[in-house]
């Protein structure tokens, strides 16, 4: 029960340190230093526009990726539903360039359901898809850091 409690407590501090607005700077800080990087690791910034179902802009979704000794985690800077610093999927590496996972479509209602992941990348662009069984939702991102 101790443990149980212990535990509890660091996860906690650990996510609320997280969940603060996060900069690139702190992201490539905390995350990158003294690193060698992988090629789906850095930042990535959503390309393109997408709308709500009443015409308004969305705002994009920046994310980072960075692995860890669980797999690929996926963390998002700036998404519409989530705060900053929000952990996202954990992805496993299928080849060096694509990687699943499981991840949440979240609809305009505030529902969520879960979804299978997928995530292929190349030196400066990335797709990454969620599908449901009913809706497949795909994002274009560009790698904003490093820059190759």
């Amino acid at each position: 029960m101790i443990i149980k409690l212990i535990l509890s407590i660091i996860i906690n501090i650990f996510l609320s340190q997280v969940a603060f607005a996060l900069t690139k700077e702190d992201v490539i800080k905390k995350y990158f230093s003294n690193k060698k990087l992988e090629l789906a690791e850095g930042i990535w910034s959503e390309i393109g526009t997408r709308y709500t179902d009443d015409f308004k802009v969305l705002p994009k979704v920046e994310i980072l990726i960075t692995k860890t000794l669980e797999g690929y985690q996926i963390i998002y800077i700036h998404h519409p539903k989530l705060k900053s610093g929000t952990l996202g999927p954990m992805l496993r590496k299928e080849t060096e360039s694509y990687f699943q996972g499981k991840s949440y479509l979240y609809y305009p209602d505030g529902s969520k359901k879960s979804c299978d992941m997928s995530l292929v990348v190349t030196l400066v662009s990335a797709l990454m898809e969620c599908d449901d069984g009913t809706w497949n939702i795909g994002y274009n991102f560009q790698k904003v850091w490093p820059k190759k």
